[in-house]
């Protein structure tokens, strides 16, 4: 197992950049007490987002998405995409899926084409959120937190989601036109609530064994709440198993 810290030297907020930035290879070793410093990686921009992903490592640089390898000497750029807005603040992914959250345009849908090595984007929201946090409720939504207090959630269309991966090669989303310069295809807004604080964190869990899912969430000034499901008559007949003869 490895773990992947990222730094950056002289950092600047306004306007963001740095003299250079780093992504750290460390080994877990003596069953996962220690840690050792495998390699050192030098980046061109300042690296908000790291995750694991297929085996590699996604890393948000900038405006830039990209997967690395391992390698001996240092981590191995596979494929990049340089066509995401101001800066990549958050990565989640289910499958060969990558959900970008960027800090001014709001969520992006990438998905990776091994048989091309290709990332494409081929969704987006209609609205421009500044994004602190993200998590996937399921494989086509999204619930995430902005900068004014803000959680709200977000669903692509089941049609869409599956034309896109019945597409090995990523050809039909290249050719595909978007709407206004954006993505050939857009995000739903399912639900929205104002929490009151800058959101820092948003987790799916079970707060006791064999309950529903929550969305638990922590703010800037302390705030620690959570978004319960609200359970109808419909929701529990949906739930229940059907007779069959």
């Amino acid at each position: 197992m490895f773990l992947y810290p990222s730094t950056a030297l002289q950092r600047f907020g306004s306007p963001r950049s740095c003299t250079s930035g780093f992504l750290l290879t460390f080994k877990f070793v003596e069953g996962g007490r220690g840690l050792e410093l495998l390699h050192k990686t030098e980046i061109d921009d300042v690296p908000l987002a790291v995750l694991g992903f297929q085996g590699q490592l996604a890393a948000g640089i900038g405006k830039a998405l990209r997967l690395y390898d391992i390698g001996k000497k240092q981590l191995l750029r596979k494929v990049e995409n340089k066509n995401f807005p101001p800066a990549i603040v958050t990565l989640n992914t289910q499958g060969f899926r990558i959900l970008v959250g960027d800090m001014q345009e709001s969520i992006h849908y990438a998905a990776y084409k091994p048989l091309e090595n290709r990332l494409v984007i081929f969704a987006d929201d209609t609205q421009a959120r500044w994004i602190t946090a993200t998590t996937m409720l399921d494989y086509d939504t999204v619930v995430a937190g902005d900068r004014f207090g803000n959680v709200f959630v977000n669903r692509l269309d089941p049609k869409v989601s599956e034309q896109i991966d019945d597409d090995p090669m990523g050809a039909g989303i290249l050719h595909e036109k978007g709407d206004l310069m954006g993505t050939p295809h857009e995000t739903r807004l399912l639900a929205r609530f104002h929490v009151g604080d800058l959101i820092t964190s948003l987790h799916k869990v079970s707060l006791v064994t064999g309950a529903r899912e929550v969305i638990l969430y922590t703010g800037l000034h302390g705030t620690i709440g959570a978004l319960v499901p609200i359970v109808s008559k419909r929701t529990l007949t949906s739930s229940l198993p059907s007779n069959s003869t």
